[in-house]
């Protein structure tokens, strides 16, 4: 018998209830969990998942991977990231109750955290929140039911990319919501963040392998993750935001939020919606030294309105 059989065969079972999203955080936040497979049944609690088979209990259980009240600060938002991961996998009736579904979990966070919470991400943390990109084709939602700066916004599955060493060139200064009901962390029904950083207006052209470039420069966006159908956005103005820098393995990566013009609103900060993410890192057969510094020379401090 295999050291993880019980948790491995949990993971990989095909319950009917383990796909969908209002269950997860029944799972995840009950202190013990009973499962009924078709030959035989399964105990999860805290510390350990076991089945009939391995009745001894086997290393490995939901609750321990994503640990809620984690050690640190940094381990705990870590695994938010990882809950959202996973919960954006699961399915849903009803795409506006994306945050009502995950309200429990929020909740316990908030307790232990003590932050505000912005339409399924962190105040404390909001600009590494806002490194998650989509890892499924994604289209424009019918209805709208979060910012464009949330995950909530789009359909599918996303992940966050691995940029806890990003220092920040990007300030948050406000962050507001408007809440649908009472619950603090259940549906919303509006709400926009306001971002100072460096950003430059860019367009992009399609080439024939799929990918894009920055018009004006030898600049390949092979990197970047668009939330929606890219070609949607290509017929428009597109600004990049520069959200911050790290090291990571060697070479320095650069991260930024591509975002689209909605409303020109004032001068100082028109409002924008997100439209993708992009990462570029020295080193890439896609980087060109001189290139990507002089193109990082063009960009000004602003304040933009996401929305």
């Amino acid at each position: 018998m295999e050291k993880d059989h019980a948790y491995d065969a949990l993971l990989q079972s095909q319950l009917p209830l383990l796909s969908r999203g209002w269950c997860f955080q029944e799972r995840l936040l009950s202190p013990r969990v009973l499962h009924y497979r078709k030959n035989e049944v399964y105990w999860e609690c805290q510390e350990e998942t076991t089945c009939q088979c391995s009745p001894n209990g086997q290393v490995g259980t939901l609750k321990e991977e994503y640990r809620l009240a984690a050690a640190s600060e940094t381990e705990t938002y870590s695994s938010c990231h990882h809950i959202v991961e996973q919960y954006s996998t699961l399915d849903i009736s009803f795409p506006k109750d994306k945050l009502p579904a995950l309200s429990g979990i929020a909740s316990k966070v908030q307790s232990i955290q003590k932050t505000n919470y912005l339409a399924g991400l962190w105040e404390v943390t909001l600009l590494y929140d806002l490194t998650w990109y989509p890892t499924s084709k994604n289209k424009i939602p019918s209805d709208w039911r979060a910012p464009t700066w949330s995950w909530v916004s789009i359909g599918g599955s996303i992940r966050y990319l691995d940029a806890n060493d990003m220092v920040f060139t990007t300030k948050l200064l406000q962050a507001h919501y408007e809440l649908m009901g009472k619950n603090p962390t259940g549906e919303i029904s509006g709400g926009f963040i306001r971002l100072s950083g460096p950003v430059r207006e860019v367009s992009l052209e399609k080439q024939s392998n799929g990918t894009h470039l920055i018009s004006g420069t030898k600049l390949d966006m092979n990197d970047g993750s668009f939330d929606v159908n890219p070609d949607i956005q290509l017929r428009n103005q597109l600004s990049c935001l520069r959200l911050g820098q790290g090291i990571r393995g060697g070479p320095t990566w650069y991260y930024f939020i591509i975002l689209e013009v909605v409303s020109p609103g004032s001068p100082e900060y028109p409002s924008y919606k997100r439209v993708g993410l992009w990462t570029q890192y020295t080193g890439s057969s896609y980087y060109d030294e001189e290139e990507f510094v002089a193109f990082l020379q063009t960009f000004t401090v602003q304040e933009v309105r996401v929305i």
